[in-house]
């Protein structure tokens, strides 16, 4: 597994993580195990140097596998990045939000999307 078999949308290249990026991290790839281990690799990351995230959320076709719940979101931006998000999951189904994740009020939106059908079980 290399980082190829990922795609970073809203931040920064799937290799350089950017702790300020104001509007959270979509991280897709249909390798749930990968997913995890970079979800757990940011959850202690970001926790251990205190920047302000308050979850990060697994799915995998639109099944939420995973959530960690860290700081409380302090200032949510509600400014465009819902529609965004959606044409992304549209056309893959795993995700991990990660960082200062403002579009948490769309959580059961985001769920409800149908992905690719092309995806791995």
């Amino acid at each position: 597994m290399n980082i190829t078999d990922l795609k970073l949308f809203h931040g920064t290249t799937s290799d350089n993580w950017n702790p300020n990026c104001n509007m959270g991290y979509l991280y897709v790839t249909t390798h749930i195990e990968h997913a995890k281990y970079h979800a757990k690799d940011r959850v202690e990351s970001e926790m251990s140097e205190g920047i302000a995230s308050d979850m990060v959320l697994i799915m995998l076709n639109n099944e939420c596998l995973s959530e960690f719940k860290l700081l409380p979101d302090n200032d949510v931006d509600e400014s465009n990045g819902y529609e965004t998000w959606q044409e992304s999951l549209k056309e893959i189904g795993t995700l991990i939000l990660v960082g200062d994740t403002r579009k948490l009020k769309y959580h059961s939106k985001i769920l409800k999307l149908t992905p690719s059908s092309d995806l791995a079980p």
